[in-house]
């Protein structure tokens, strides 16, 4: 026993700690931002995506890292690549794309540098797509949707092509109003790869409803609207998520007691005091702002807040012997979703110029390209 050990120093002498590897998992850096791996050889490649969940000796799975592999090349080629560029066959069309874990740790092919830079960032973008496919509550998207804006859709009444939220009490006319369908595929992509330390679950938005109404006080209204509905407590959101750059409150509440009597005397909708509440409104200063979106443009000014649901998700499953079914599986869970009130003239202001979200999008790229990329890519690529 004691000659093995003996032996196996000898073999491990003066390199049997892979400093490179323990560096960034102790200190904290996302996959996304590493410019180098540790496998030496297709061996250890195969233990490291044993370890990662994908037996390649398994068909299906192995189908899944081709089809990803493809799907990463694609993005890279139409989101980050110049027209023309052409990412280098051993990288977009390799034996195996285990290969990559290899080049990328500058072993075999990734001796060469610009090697070794592609594997790196083909890696990075299917790392991000495998989040997605194994991300179970996406799966049920479709279902969660459903009870979530179920909430909303009982509110929401249209009269003479008009909008209102409403109940038996109030009615407050709405501008427009979108229920998102479902983030995209491209588009969660790109949050995980533009912000650090991103997964799936922490992106917050997959759904959302922007409600416009056609003032900033009437985005008050809406708010308390929802909230005397219990759609919006303090129990059911992500605090650090709530971001209001839209109204400065403590003004808001000196305008309702100015114009409180106003109001009540009002026999209508007073449409005409709110746009004069309105214009009375100061600026938000946005210096005491919390979470503020960096890439969003600083005149774009919203309320929005991310809010959960508790969501009960079940399925029946059949019985080998008589094809009756068990008593019904019930997963239950709760799923992040944003609401976003804004003023119309706000919002017709983000269809176009640095606010739009185009211009959002475009800022996103940019920063996700440097992460794929890297500076070696970058260079040779002469990308700014």
């Amino acid at each position: 026993m004691q000659n093995k050990v003996i032996q196996s120093w000898k073999k491990q002498k003066g390199s049997f700690i892979d400093w490179h590897s323990m560096g960034p998992v102790l200190s904290g850096v996302s996959i996304i931002d590493l410019k180098k791996l540790s496998v030496k050889n297709k061996k250890q490649a195969l233990d490291y995506a044993l370890n990662y969940g994908l037996d390649v000796s398994n068909p299906i799975k192995e189908q899944l890292v081709q089809d990803i592999h493809i799907e990463a090349v694609q993005c890279i080629e139409d989101m980050f690549l110049p027209t023309g560029c052409v990412i280098p066959p051993v990288v977009s069309a390799p034996r195996s794309p285990l290969d990559l874990l290899v080049y990328a740790s500058g072993y075999d092919m990734g001796r060469n540098e610009d090697i070794q830079a592609w594997s790196c960032a083909i890696l990075k973008v299917m790392h991000c797509f495998f989040q997605l496919e194994y991300d179970l509550k996406l799966k049920n998207i479709n279902s969660i949707r459903k009870q979530i804006y179920a909430d909303y859709e009982s509110l929401i009444s249209m009269r003479d092509e008009a909008i209102f939220l409403e109940d038996k009490k109030e009615s407050l006319p709405l501008f427009f109003f979108k229920f998102k369908k479902k983030k995209s595929k491209q588009s969660i992509i790109l949050k995980l790869l533009h912000k650090p330390h991103m997964a799936p679950s922490d992106i917050y938005d997959h759904l959302g409803i922007r409600f416009v109404l056609n003032t900033k006080i009437e985005c008050l209204l809406a708010f308390d609207f929802f909230s005397r509905h219990s759609l919006i407590t303090e129990a059911n959101i992500k605090p650090f998520r709530s971001r209001n750059t839209l109204v400065d409150i403590e003004e808001a509440k000196k305008l309702f007691d100015k114009y409180k009597k106003r109001l009540k005397k009002s026999d209508e909708y007073p449409a005409e005091i709110y746009r004069k509440m309105d214009k009375k409104l100061p600026v938000m200063k946005l210096e005491n702002v919390k979470n503020i979106n960096p890439f969003s443009a600083s005149d774009y000014r919203s309320i929005q807040i991310t809010v959960r649901k508790m969501i009960e998700l079940s399925d029946s499953i059949p019985t080998g012997m008589h094809g009756a079914s068990l008593a019904p599986v019930q997963d239950t869970f709760y799923f992040d979703y944003e609401i976003q009130l804004i003023d119309k003239e706000t919002w017709l202001k983000t269809r176009r110029g640095p606010t739009s979200h185009a211009a959002y999008k475009r800022r996103q790229v940019e920063v996700a390209r440097r992460r794929v990329l890297g500076p070696v890519l970058l260079e040779h690529l002469k990308i700014g």
